[in-house]
């Protein structure tokens, strides 16, 4: 049988306290003239081999550079084989086109040259995506101005390779891993959402029955149901904002479009498992 793992904001936050307790194109604004300087010294563990099984991961989001991350101690010493950031890597909110390049390279700069986070980033194999503040927005949605500058110090700090499809493609961060053998029950796809690019400004009950709001965007869309479509023996799904929750007046899918989560139901349930936070 096929499991899916769905891990949202509050699940992530979740993972992190149990981890803590446990001890072409121009982008408006940028000059292109400089990468980040912590992404030059910066040393990322490379990511396990594509047929190793996975039994150990670890997640984590909100990282404030700002503050002391002792907790990453603790999480290096699970030694998991890999660790997914569900968003907000940094926190880089701009106040315009002009300083949102020198806002977003100041908080990386600041994160990569943290001793904590970077010791494990040194240890653990690391894949992202992205939320809202490092977005460049609080509450950030399909109008914000400064997503395309963030998505390229994003790619750069995480140091993306020029050849990946993210760094090809116009509309978000999205993307997709897979590791283990299929054939041993070992098969496992992690998949990356973005759920900030394209989704439609947050509207509560007048969103909800109308047909032009959207979560991920058409094309986001076609790529998660084609990912869908590879064989696997467990998914997991990260959305850097509660999908299933209902009842409050946050940023969760539902808010954005209860009919987009529907579609999302429509893809990803049937036959299987989901958990969510």
């Amino acid at each position: 049988p096929q499991h899916i793992i769905l891990m949202s904001l509050s699940f992530i936050l979740i993972g992190v306290l149990i981890g803590f307790l446990a001890t072409k194109n121009i982008i408006p604004g940028d000059t292109s003239k400089s990468s980040l300087l912590s992404s030059k010294t910066m040393k990322f563990a490379p990511l396990p081999p594509k047929p190793e099984a996975l039994t150990n991961i670890a997640f984590g989001s909100c990282i404030n550079q700002n503050y002391p991350q002792a907790f990453w101690d603790t999480v290096a010493s699970t030694q998991p084989n890999i660790t997914i950031l569900g968003g907000d890597s940094v926190y880089a909110d701009c106040d315009s086109i002009e300083t949102c390049p020198s806002t977003l390279q100041a908080a990386y700069e600041k994160q990569g040259s943290n001793p904590s986070f970077m010791g494990a980033m040194k240890l653990l194999p690391t894949i992202a995506t992205l939320d809202n503040h490092d977005y460049g927005l609080n509450n950030a949605d399909r109008n914000n101005p400064y997503k395309d500058i963030a998505k390229k110090y994003f790619l750069d700090f995480f140091q993306v390779p020029p050849h990946d499809e993210r760094r090809k493609r116009r509309d978000g961060v999205y993307t997709s891993y897979m590791y283990g053998d299929l054939n041993q029950g070992t098969a496992l796809q992690i998949i990356l959402l973005d759920v900030r690019h394209a989704c439609s400004e947050m509207g509560g009950a007048k969103n909800k029955n109308n047909d032009t709001e959207t979560m991920l965007g058409d094309a986001q869309w076609q790529w998660l149901q084609e990912q869908f479509s590879q064989p696997a023996n467990v998914r997991i799904v990260v959305s850097s904002i509660q999908v299933i929750a209902t009842g409050h007046r946050f940023f969760c899918w539902t808010n954005i479009s209860s009919k987009e989560l529907q579609r999302w139901i429509g893809i990803v349930v049937l036959s299987l498992r989901v958990l969510s936070g």
